[in-house]
């Protein structure tokens, strides 16, 4: 649920197409490789093939990047925009 909402909020859709990106997401979370599958997906497990990516769109939204600073204290920032 928390990458839809941020799918929804971060790219300024309207929340009537909520049903279109919950099917998106599901989809991204089936292709998406997984260590407890031995870095495969569950699409590849079930149909023995690796998914085919090309038809994916790209939504614009923020992304934030974690990053480990050894030299940070508790309250600084650990993400980059």
């Amino acid at each position: 649920m928390n990458i839809i909402c941020a799918l929804i909020f971060q790219s300024n859709f309207l929340i009537t197409i909520w049903s279109f990106v919950v099917t998106y997401v599901v989809c991204l979370i089936n292709k998406t490789p997984t260590p407890l599958l031995k870095n495969k997906s569950s699409f590849d497990i079930l149909h023995d093939h690796s998914p085919n990516l090309n038809h994916l769109k790209i939504f614009e939204c923020i992304v934030f990047v974690t990053t480990f600073c050894s030299s940070c204290d508790k309250l600084s920032s650990r993400t980059q925009k």
